[in-house]
């Protein structure tokens, strides 16, 4: 059986002959791929909870779109302010990460 593989060097593949086991060697491989693939995007919401979302640019830069939550110790100083003043202000801004990046369905 013939199969095309690429690789860098020949990113439009080149025909080479394989056994069928071989086949189903591949076959398994790109599967687990894909599988590993869909699974980091169902979990990119955490990492952009934690970190925010941000853009690398062609010149290198970076550009922050939406910020992640709060550190730990400014987290603290709202829910102690919230505690003394009766605010609501650590639920807002845990609601607003959340609201930015949901979790997929």
């Amino acid at each position: 059986m013939k199969i095309c593989i690429s690789s860098p060097e020949n990113p439009n593949g080149v025909l080479v002959d394989a056994s069928p086991e071989q086949v189903a060697e591949i076959q398994e491989r790109e599967a687990a791929h894909a599988a590993r693939i869909a699974e980091e995007a169902a979990n990119q919401y955490k990492q952009d909870r934690v970190n925010g979302t941000v853009v690398v640019n062609e010149d290198g830069s970076v550009t922050r779109l939406t910020t992640g939550y709060p550190s730990l110790s400014d987290q603290l100083d709202m829910l102690y302010h919230d505690a003394v003043n009766g605010t609501t202000t650590w639920q807002e801004a845990v609601a607003a990460v959340k609201a930015a990046h949901p979790k997929p369905e």
